[in-house]
């Protein structure tokens, strides 16, 4: 630590004395602010400042299976975007928060952040991420039995993906399997079997074996049909 000389150049060591007292006395506070402050929200740790800053470390708890935590932050991030007109943040805070209480089985919270997050996207010039958004809302549609909204939703992300050449093939697999379990649960066995065969052929060609796995068992259960 450099300290201010005092008179004829000498170190002024009073000051000198104070200023380390102080300073420990900050130190000391700052590390009690942070034992308490993350166990609202581990990114306080990291004491982020914008929107994309609380999102980046929303996701960073979730990956570490710290869904509290990650709630706190895509809050403050959804507070802060909100404050300042900021759509396209405050549409990615309530995407987290849709992830956040989808993983909990809250379902109905997690259908309303979604459906909040595609009309804001909506307004935005972001096809690929409303794509990514709707599909989730399909998904949910879907596990809810309400086929007909979900058959909706994933026509329409299977429309802006097929329409944007630079959609990413698991985006787009992810999207044809959910589309497969709805033909499948709509009885139109033909039409999901085509689907489990494009979606298969997608994850052979990432190399997900759980998804190819899937597509494989589909297959044969529609084919001893």
């Amino acid at each position: 630590m450099v300290c201010e000389a005092g008179p004829r150049g000498k170190p002024h060591r009073p000051k000198r004395r104070l200023l380390l007292a102080g300073t420990g006395d900050l130190f000391r506070r700052k590390r009690r602010f942070f034992r308490v402050e993350s166990s609202t929200c581990y990114a306080c740790r990291m004491d982020p400042a914008t929107p994309a800053e609380w999102i980046a470390s929303g996701y960073e708890a979730r990956r570490e299976q710290r869904p509290n935590d990650a709630r706190d932050c895509f809050r403050q991030a959804l507070s802060l975007s909100s404050r300042s007109g900021d759509r396209l943040h405050t549409a990615k805070a309530h995407e987290g928060l849709g992830q956040i209480e989808r993983d909990g089985k809250n379902i109905g919270a997690a259908l309303k952040h979604y459906q909040l997050a595609v009309e804001l996207y909506r307004k935005q010039d972001a096809p690929l991420t409303l794509a990514h958004t709707i599909r989730h809302v399909a998904d949910i549609l879907l596990d809810e039995g309400n086929l007909e909204s979900a058959q909706r939703h994933y026509e329409e992300a299977l429309t802006i993906y097929c329409a944007n050449q630079e959609t990413p093939p698991l985006d787009l697999a992810n999207t044809l399997r959910g589309y497969g379990l709805f033909m499948e649960k709509s009885g139109k066995t033909e039409e999901a079997m085509t689907l489990w065969q494009q979606t298969l052929a997608l994850y052979e060609q990432l190399g997900i074996e759980a998804g190819v796995a899937e597509c494989t068992s589909h297959l044969a259960f529609l084919m001893g049909q």
